[in-house]
């Protein structure tokens, strides 16, 4: 190559945009792209729509008035390896609440750190929840992809969230263990076995909605502290016993 061709290059104005693997993009090819991908995400919300309806026979649709973003992500909640999803919904005002067509569904408040198993909600009770967002869950049959998604198991996630504006996005590994309120100890997390749900604030405190022993719980999410916290062992399993146990190793 030339030193006049090296000037010429030098001076050329940028009319592409370089991608890995030396690709060249035009912007009109770029913005092409943009619009694709923003019809893409537009056509996935639809689609999804569309089953929250099919599921619920119209009962629940997908809540695009919560002032959480994203509505919808797609994880693997329950850690089977199968693609799952979870979408902020809201019971459709606009047809008779009948809880028969909800039959397949599991509906339960999210169970809160330390939570005992007597408990036990009412899916009746659901139409109480017809001002209130809430979590549907689906997990995936094994082999199902996004395009071609198939429902295994459908839940109904109550008070797993605060009121928005929130950020929801996806957690791997372990939370960080954080104080109950005003006094000086918190509550070990559960362990996730798959991806946590984050619904966060904007200083990032928020909640941690996570399956743990076949239900989904809510964990507090607060902005990084230099405090460290006391602990106490009070995982939803164990016993007074456990406690007692770890209370002398400490």
């Amino acid at each position: 190559m030339t030193i006049l061709a090296l000037c010429c290059i030098a001076v050329a104005p940028p009319f592409y945009v370089r991608l890995a693997r030396s690709e060249l993009v035009w912007p009109d090819q770029r913005r092409s792209r943009q619009n694709q991908a923003a019809l893409s995400v537009k056509q996935a919300a639809e689609d999804l729509t569309k089953l929250l309806r099919l599921e619920s026979s119209n009962l629940i649709t997908l809540d695009n008035d919560s002032r959480v973003t994203p509505t919808y992500l797609w994880g693997d909640f329950n850690g089977d390896g199968a693609i799952d999803v979870v979408m902020v919904a809201s019971l459709n005002t606009g047809v008779v609440f009948d809880i028969r067509h909800l039959s397949a569904f599991v509906i339960d408040k999210a169970r809160s750190p330390g939570s005992r198993n007597g408990y036990k909600f009412l899916p009746e009770a659901l139409e109480n929840y017809r001002d209130t967002p809430f979590l549907v869950i689906f997990h995936g049959a094994n082999g199902t992809t996004i395009k071609d998604f198939q429902v295994r198991e459908r839940f109904i996630v109550l008070d797993g969230m605060d009121e928005g504006p929130l950020r929801m996005t996806l957690h791997r590994g372990k939370l960080d263990t954080v104080f109950a309120g005003d006094e000086p100890r918190a509550v070990i997390p559960p362990k996730p076995v798959g991806d946590a749900v984050l619904l966060l604030w904007n200083d990032n405190s928020g909640t941690a909605v996570l399956w743990y022993g076949g239900k989904y719980y809510w964990y507090p999410v607060e902005k990084p502290s230099r405090r460290k916290p006391r602990l106490t062992f009070a995982r939803p399993t164990e016993t007074a016993v456990d406690r007692e146990k770890m209370r002398r190793l400490l």
